[in-house]
């Protein structure tokens, strides 16, 4: 089951691209407030389904924020110095997801994408919802 309280991040989990941002992420968050979903997974799990791979997703309390506003988040709820990245909202939401589209519309050619979604190792398998 889904957890509504927790954020969420919902990823492609067959981009290469967005694994690795997954995996930065899980890095970088020292107080292991992110929990994980490949959108092939949660599509399974979940009530409500999600049609756009080409996003990320950031589910929390509640709320649903992607792409740009996403990011924004999720490096917000991580906390210091990547909550600073906040700045970046006063580029108007247009040109912030206009950037992320030309990327997420390009991922698989230009980094690749796997046979199969991610599959977490013993370290961080807790961070992932099944």
């Amino acid at each position: 089951m889904i957890p509504e309280d927790e954020p969420i991040v919902v990823f492609d989990g067959i981009c290469n691209l967005c694994c690795g941002i997954v995996k930065f992420l899980i890095r970088i968050d020292k107080k292991k407030k992110l929990r994980f979903v490949p959108i092939q997974s949660y599509n399974k799990n979940s009530k409500t389904v999600i049609n756009n791979p080409d996003t990320i997703i950031l589910k929390y309390k509640g709320e649903q924020y992607q792409k740009s506003d996403a990011a924004l988040k999720i490096f917000y709820i991580i906390g210091n110095p990547w909550k600073y990245f906040q700045f970046a909202k006063f580029v108007p939401r247009i040109i912030r997801d206009f950037i992320y589209d030309l990327i997420a519309g390009n991922r698989y050619k230009i980094f690749g994408m796997r046979d199969e979604c991610l599959i977490p190792d013993e370290e961080i398998k807790s961070r992932f919802i099944q």
